[in-house]
C-alpha cells in the first residue's frame, strides 16, 4: 500500500538540510559556472544556464544535489544518503534539482513537490523557476539518457522565459 504523507514527510527531509550552513564544502555558485563554462552543451544553453546562476542571490547552504526518493532510506528514521554531490549554495538551486528528477521520474509528484515546499519554507516559486535553466543544464551536461535531453532542453528555454 502507499505511504500517505510519503511527499510530505519528503519534504520535511530535505527543508531540514537547508539548516546546516557554512560547511567545508565547495561553492556549488564557483563549481556550476566552471562546470557550465567548460561543457559542451551549446553556446545558446551555456548562456541561458549562466544567466540562470547570475540571478539566483548568493547563498551558502548546505544543498544535496541528489535528494529523491531513492536517495533516502527508512529503519524507524530517515536518512538522508549518497553525499557525493553535496555543495554549499542556494536552496533554490537544490529545489529546482528535485524539481526536474522528479518530472523526469515522479511526474505526478513534481507540481505538488515544488508548490508545498516553496510554501512549507516562504520562497517565492518564481525563485525556483529562475534556477531551473541552470540545474536543467547540469542534468544534460551529466546525464548519459539521450531519452531525456530534450525535455531538459525544453525545461531550460521555457524556464528562461518564466525568469524573464
Amino acid at each position: 500500500h502507499r505511504y500517505k504523507n510519503g511527499l510530505d514527510d519528503f519534504i520535511e527531509l530535505q527543508s531540514k538540510v537547508f539548516n546546516y550552513r557554512f560547511l567545508n564544502l565547495e561553492d556549488a555558485f564557483l563549481c556550476y559556472k566552471e562546470e557550465i563554462s567548460k561543457s559542451n552543451l551549446d553556446h545558446t544553453l551555456k548562456d541561458l544556464a549562466l544567466k540562470s546562476l547570475n540571478q539566483i542571490p548568493y547563498e551558502q547552504t548546505l544543498c544535496h544535489f541528489d535528494f529523491h526518493f531513492e536517495n533516502i532510506m527508512y529503519d524507524g528514521s530517515y536518512h538522508i544518503i549518497d553525499w557525493v554531490n553535496a555543495k554549499l549554495g542556494n536552496k533554490v538551486m537544490d529545489i529546482a534539482r528535485t524539481y526536474i528528477i522528479l518530472v523526469q521520474y515522479a511526474k505526478i509528484l513534481s507540481d505538488r513537490y515544488l508548490n508545498k515546499i516553496t510554501q512549507k519554507l516562504n520562497i517565492n516559486v518564481q525563485d525556483v523557476y529562475n534556477a531551473i535553466p541552470l540545474m536543467a543544464a547540469l542534468r544534460l551536461h551529466e546525464m548519459d539518457s539521450k531519452a531525456f535531453n530534450n525535455d531538459l532542453q525544453q525545461m531550460i528555454y521555457d524556464y528562461s522565459k518564466k525568469a524573464e
